[in-house]
């Protein structure tokens, strides 16, 4: 496995989510971790074996090994039910993980 990287971060990038694609376009063949703290002190995050990628065409990607986490206030995990493939969905307004 390689050496983890910080390829997005809000408060160094802005807020554009065609920044955070863009930050992706050259990663290949890697997995995502992704965390996000709320302004009410909530982290959650998610980790996904897929590149964030525009899919015009709503096409999901990523498989079963995806999953969504919480770690504050406490900590949680669901795991992929695999009902379906609707793992990670990207637009160019935004980005989806899981499905219902």
């Amino acid at each position: 496995m390689a050496d983890p990287q910080l390829a997005y971060s809000s408060k160094k990038d802005g807020w554009s989510i065609n920044t955070m694609y863009g930050r992706f376009e050259d990663k290949k063949d890697v997995a995502m971790l992704i965390f996000i703290k709320t302004d009410k002190g909530r982290i959650f995050g998610a980790f996904v074996d897929a590149v964030f990628k525009i899919s015009h065409a709503r096409h999901y990607f990523g498989t079963n090994e995806s999953f969504v986490f919480e770690l504050a206030p406490e900590e949680k995990v669901y795991k992929a039910s695999g009902k379906n493939s609707n793992h990670l969905l990207c637009t160019s307004e935004y980005f989806s993980i899981g499905e219902g």
